[in-house]
């Protein structure tokens, strides 16, 4: 089974051969069993996602947005501020025949 990237909206721009970045939380949460994150990860995308019920609510906390913020914003700008734009590997389906690799 093909991971949640296939499912995404940014996949569609992978496919046309557009760079695209897929950063996921992760699944350690303080004051929480281990696992924890890991059942409440399954319990949304069988109960939530993509359904009526995927929502806000008030329990939501922020902390683990905001670093995954931080981190997308400085992978965006060691790619701006690099010298040469990003090239696909030379065995990624999503690489296109005109598509210089590294």
């Amino acid at each position: 089974m093909r991971g949640s990237f296939y499912r995404s909206d940014h996949f569609p721009f992978a496919r046309a051969g557009v760079p695209a970045l897929s950063i996921e939380p992760g699944k350690s949460f303080i004051g929480r069993p281990a696992g924890w994150g890991k059942e409440q990860e399954e319990l949304y995308n069988a109960e939530r996602y993509h359904r009526p019920s995927d929502e806000y609510r008030p329990e939501f906390r922020y902390q683990g947005t905001v670093q995954e913020v931080l981190v997308t914003m400085r992978v965006a700008l060691a790619v701006a501020n690099a010298p040469d734009l990003p090239r696909w590997l030379p065995n990624s389906e999503f690489r296109r025949p005109s598509q210089p690799t590294p």
